[in-house]
């Protein structure tokens, strides 16, 4: 999930704000254990090689953005809508 390219706005119509939640966490341990390997000479004992890993860090980063945005569309979407009608404010 996390080396495949992820985009905010597939991810607002597929998950709940729960799941969301549950992906970025998961994410977030992912990313340090990733970089853990990376920095610790691991991916040697993996079979991945340091360019592999470096990728795949790159990867975890952006999904992680996409998700945090996607986690924010959700809320900004709960703040705009009552009983699943949009509300509409004018500020003067």
């Amino acid at each position: 999930m996390f080396t495949t390219e992820q985009f905010a706005s597939e991810i607002v119509i597929a998950l709940t704000n729960k799941e969301i939640d549950d992906y970025l966490n998961f994410g977030c341990k992912l990313l340090i254990d990733a970089k853990t390997v990376l920095a610790s000479g691991e991916y040697l004992e993996l079979g991945l090689t340091k360019a592999q890993v470096k990728l795949d860090i790159v990867r975890i980063e952006y999904n992680l953005d996409q998700f945090t945005k996607a986690f924010l569309m959700k809320e900004n979407m709960l703040v705009l809508t009552k009983y699943d009608e949009p509300m509409f404010f004018h500020m003067n």
